[in-house]
């Protein structure tokens, strides 16, 4: 009898010790799932700032005035300031009401807009290009983020002849240095060595071949200038159209005036065209 009881004894004690192990696993399991939930929901906030107190037009951005704040990531609106940006924004200036804890976000600081990238100032189908431009170029840096100009190229042509070419008209500034239009709020720029632009696809290889052919002028304008300038020209004059008439009264021939016709650099072609050229006389003309 006692040999069946210790049996059973033994039984039992194994039959317990399964179910204490079952119990320990899955208590392990699950403990395990709430701490990798918790090392989640953690990973999963952002530290955003937000205002220690009530903020108003003017207040700036400081350690004294703003806090960070976690924040899962799901709940976090656009634009929302966080951690990474405060060594961008300090001491910027709140141009509306922000309210105590409320999110700070790039739209509510003066000098900042809603695009967060540069890449969102391009329009569908273009390209960012950056050209060099010193300030004699670029209006003495007069010309900032935002301006409109015509892109000429100053080159020597073939007959050793300096062209301008027009390579683009009313492109606008995208960037002047590092000052893009999209955070320039009218203070002036001490100097910048680049003005970046964006190209359509199609124009973009002609801009980069230009590159090395001349040297570029940016050809500063109003925003609402419609008008499209005729700038290709050699040395200065259009050599097609361009010239300077003299006619002398003292010469004629069968009473009619002979014209003397000089153009500027014109070549020996040309000045052939307009030799001799005629014109009636006022006076029997108008009879």
């Amino acid at each position: 009898m006692q040999k069946y009881r210790n049996i059973i004894l033994l039984a039992v004690a194994v039959i317990l010790s399964i179910l204490a192990a079952y119990s320990v696993s899955k208590y392990m399991d699950h403990k395990e799932k709430e701490i990798v939930a918790a090392i989640e929901e953690k990973n999963n906030y952002r530290q955003i700032l937000v205002p220690n107190a009530n903020m108003e037009v003017g207040d700036l951005i400081s350690t004294a005035t703003v806090s960070l704040r976690p924040v899962p990531a799901e709940y976090v609106p656009d634009g929302a300031l966080t951690s990474d940006d405060f060594d961008n924004v300090v001491g910027m200036t709140v141009k509306s009401p922000i309210t105590q804890g409320k999110t700070i976000v790039r739209s509510q600081l003066q000098g900042l807009s809603a695009v967060e990238k540069f890449s969102e100032l391009l329009k569908p189908g273009e390209r960012a290009i950056s050209l060099k431009v010193s300030a004699l170029d670029s209006n003495e840096n007069m010309l900032v983020p935002g301006d409109f100009f015509d892109l000429l190229l100053l080159k020597e042509g073939a007959n050793k002849e300096t062209e301008v070419n027009v390579v683009l008209e009313n492109v606008q500034a995208l960037a002047t240095g590092t000052a893009t239009v999209a955070d320039y709020v009218g203070q002036g720029y001490d100097g910048y060595a680049s003005v970046t632009i964006g190209v359509k696809t199609e124009d973009y290889a002609k801009v980069l071949l230009s590159k090395e052919k001349g040297i570029f002028v940016y050809a500063l304008k109003r925003s609402d200038d419609s008008t499209r300038p005729k700038y290709a020209a050699k040395n200065g004059m259009d050599v097609g159209t361009s010239g300077i008439s003299v006619f002398s009264a003292g010469k004629s021939k069968d009473g009619v005036l002979i014209e003397t016709l000089t153009l500027l650099n014109a070549n020996s072609e040309s000045e052939q065209k307009l030799k001799d050229r005629k014109f009636v006389k006022y006076s029997e003309s108008s009879k």
